[in-house]
């Protein structure tokens, strides 16, 4: 919802654990940063389900503002632990 690639397709069409080029846009559509994204499809990610992940650049303005667009798009953030913790619960050694 907040990320396009710069063929402009959805972040979902992205090759699996490929760093990618795109652009990270607000709830509005205006282009917060040009950052990667690397989306790791199950159950290649550390806890078996889908993951992306950003880097976008350290401004933190500009990270406030794309937090705040995730947030906005669904995403929250993790607990402490609450990955292992997750993992341990499933017998995922």
């Amino acid at each position: 919802k907040v990320f396009t690639l710069n063929n402009n397709t959805p972040l979902s069409e992205a090759p699996d654990r490929k760093l990618v080029l795109g652009q990270l846009h607000d709830k509005e559509g205006r282009v917060i940063d040009q950052c990667m994204a690397v989306y790791t499809r199950s159950p290649h990610s550390y806890t078996g389900e889908d993951t992306v992940e950003f880097q976008c650049h350290g401004s933190p303005a500009l990270l406030a503002a794309g937090l705040e667009a995730l947030y906005a798009a669904g995403a929250r953030p993790a607990a402490p632990g609450e990955f292992t913790r997750g993992l341990f619960e499933r017998g995922v050694e």
